[in-house]
Formats: C-alpha cells, structure tokens, sequence
C-alpha cells in the first residue's frame, strides 16, 4: 500500500514466534503495513491448537498481509520492498534464544535493517540489528530505523557479512573441517 511503511518476516510462521509480541505491535502500528511470507508450519510437540489461534490472529489484522510461502529465488524481490525486517522469535525456547537464523543474512545480503528480539548470537550486530524486548521497545526501533535512511556504509557491510556466513561457505568449511579429520 501506498504511504505505509512494510515491516517484513520471510520464514516458517510457527510455535517458535512470539505472537503476544507480534499482536502488540500490530495493533500499536496500524500506520505500518505488516508483511509475512513463509510456510505455516504446525509442530505436533507444540500446542498446535494453540499456535493456529495465535496465527490466525495475526494474519486477520487489517494491517497485515500473508503472502504465502514463496521459493527462496523470490526472496530478493520481497526482502528489497521492506522498510524494516523483522525476527520475532520467542526466547522462551533455548533453540531460539541461542539460534542464528540465516534469514539475517538474507536480510543483510539486501541491505536492510533488522529488528529481532533479544536472541544471543544476535547481539553480536549491534550496528545492524537493533534488539527490542517489547512492543514499546520494537515500535521505538521501527520508527528511529525509518526516521534515519540506512547508511550505505552499513549496507556494503552487511553485503560483506552475508557473503562471508552463505550457505556455500559453510558447507565448505564443514566438509574442510571432515576432511581434515
């Protein structure tokens, strides 16, 4: 839409988001345009009632579109129309609060700002990933990122970052590291 700022999500939409987060945010920033895309992923191991009520609910406020899950050679074209990106993953999971979600790279690949809870491996980007614990702290962040245009500076460094962590990087080093042994 137009006159809207997009607040954009690419992955799975599942137990792993923090939706009690996510709603407060929506409601507070009707004036913000709410964009996820990803497959909706139900974990038997996790309440999966409860997730799909939590889902649904995100996805039916007005400020919100839902674009499906699209093939990863879309990404670009999606990540390039977002003002901010987002990775709202509830830290009462350890898997989340210790991950390294590569969707920041895909993120960082595009140059863009990133908002995240505060997820460990996470802080070590302070210049890029700005970490917010609540809907006051996440809607603050939003809007000193769309107050201030992202330096360039910081967007050939993000390039930079996310060539060095590519999936193909890391396979070699795996596969260097297996040989090696």
């Amino acid at each position: 839409p137009k006159g809207k700022s997009i607040i954009g999500y690419t992955g799975s939409i599942d137990f792993r988001l923090d939706f009690q987060l996510l709603e407060s945010i929506i409601q507070k920033n009707q004036h913000f345009f709410f964009v996820f895309f990803g497959p909706i992923q139900l974990d038997p191991k996790y309440n999966t009632q409860l997730t799909s009520k939590n889902i649904d609910k995100i996805l039916n406020f007005k400020n919100v579109y839902y674009g499906g899950n699209k093939s990863r050679k879309h990404l670009s074209v999606l990540i390039r129309r977002f003002s901010v990106c987002m990775i709202p993953y509830s830290i009462v999971y350890p898997l989340n609060y210790y991950c390294y979600p590569m969707k920041m790279m895909e993120y960082f690949y595009m140059g863009k700002p990133v908002i995240s809870t505060p997820i460990a491996e996470l802080k070590r980007f302070p210049r890029f990933v700005k970490i917010g614990e609540s809907a006051e702290e996440g809607t603050k962040l939003i809007n000193n990122l769309l107050a201030n245009s992202w330096p360039d500076e910081y967007k050939e460094e993000q390039r930079k970052l996310a060539i060095q962590n590519s999936w193909e990087r890391k396979i070699e080093a795996i596969s260097n590291y297996v040989i090696d042994r």
